[in-house]
């Protein structure tokens, strides 16, 4: 979840939650939320209970009570443990075919998302800042070209992915 990552308290977090929920359909919450200064800031968000036709509960959403305040802050947040991006890219033939390959040294692909990456709509980002189109798009576009896209990554450590092509 996104905004746990965030958290001032990430193990209190999720007893936040927990109480939240089993308070009602619809609770207020105040977040503590670690800010790039080093400041503790709060995030005013209700949430909502999610149920089926059964009655039975099957999720819960978020909703900032300031949606401006909440993007700003949320900039502001994102950039707490951001570093530096370092991209490289290399394009080489081989046996008629051509290869790109272009490695970052970000924060990688977790065991759990590699076999969902190329899924139409999966993103590891929060609602606001992705489809979870890219690389969906992306991998249809070098099939129909003849092609295949693969990657390698280590979490922590950064993501190599290799576009290969026929070269006519």
């Amino acid at each position: 979840m996104f905004i746990s990552e965030l958290s001032a308290e990430p193990e209190k977090f999720e007893e936040m939650m927990e109480m939240a929920t089993e308070r009602g359909s619809a609770e207020r919450v105040e977040f503590p939320l670690r800010h790039k200064n080093g400041d503790i800031v709060y995030c005013d968000v209700y949430l909502i209970t999610l149920k089926n036709t059964k009655g039975q509960r099957v999720g819960t959403v978020g909703v900032c009570k300031d949606i401006t305040k909440w993007k700003r802050l949320q900039d502001e947040l994102i950039r707490i443990d951001r570093k530096e991006m370092d991209l490289q890219s290399l394009v080489h033939r081989k046996d008629c075919q051509i290869q790109v390959s272009i490695q970052d040294n970000g924060i990688g692909i977790t065991e759990d998302n590699k076999d969902k990456i190329f899924n139409i709509f999966f993103s590891t980002k929060p609602l606001w800042k992705g489809t979870g189109l890219g690389l969906s798009i992306c991998q249809d576009i070098v099939k129909k070209l003849g092609g295949r896209i693969n990657f390698k990554s280590e979490y922590g450590r950064g993501t190599i992915f290799t576009v290969t092509i026929p070269e006519s």
